[in-house]
């Protein structure tokens, strides 16, 4: 392996970061791209998107633009504008959601380049949704963000 690609111990490769980031709407075009190209230039595997204020009727098109030939779940619906999107690579993450509010998304990832799981809960506001996966959580591995 050439220098420039050597990594330290212990780092995951780049497709294989999580990140959480609340990005107080996704509806304008311009933020779509400001998205668009943070996530090219941070190669990221998974991500959870916040505060989206996206429409459940625009969500297929919002993250065709934002995060095209990935995998993806909200938690918008007809009555609200979606607060939390999870999107990830195929190429990195399997994703299974568990669990579901109107505030946060849990779910069991399986992380493709090391074949290992864990639990992973994306919130927008701490909820008793939350606390319930908490107390179920003693014995697994939990990543909430």
């Amino acid at each position: 392996m050439e220098s420039s690609q050597r990594r330290a111990v212990g780092t995951p490769p780049q497709m294989d970061r999580i990140i959480s980031w609340n990005v107080r709407g996704m509806n304008s075009p311009q933020k779509q791209e400001d998205i668009k190209l943070f996530l090219h230039q941070q190669p990221t595997g998974m991500v959870g998107f916040l505060e989206t204020k996206v429409k459940e009727e625009n969500m297929t098109q919002v993250v065709g633009r934002v995060c095209n030939n990935w995998h993806w779940v909200h938690n918008a619906d007809s009555m609200n504008r979606g607060r939390v999107l999870v999107c990830w690579h195929p190429q990195s993450y399997n994703f299974q959601v568990t669990r579901q509010t109107d505030q946060l998304i849990h779910g069991r990832a399986l992380q493709l380049s090391t074949n290992k799981s864990f639990f992973i809960t994306f919130v927008y506001e701490e909820t008793w949704g939350l606390r319930e996966i908490l107390y179920g959580m003693t014995w697994s591995p939990l990543l909430v963000i």
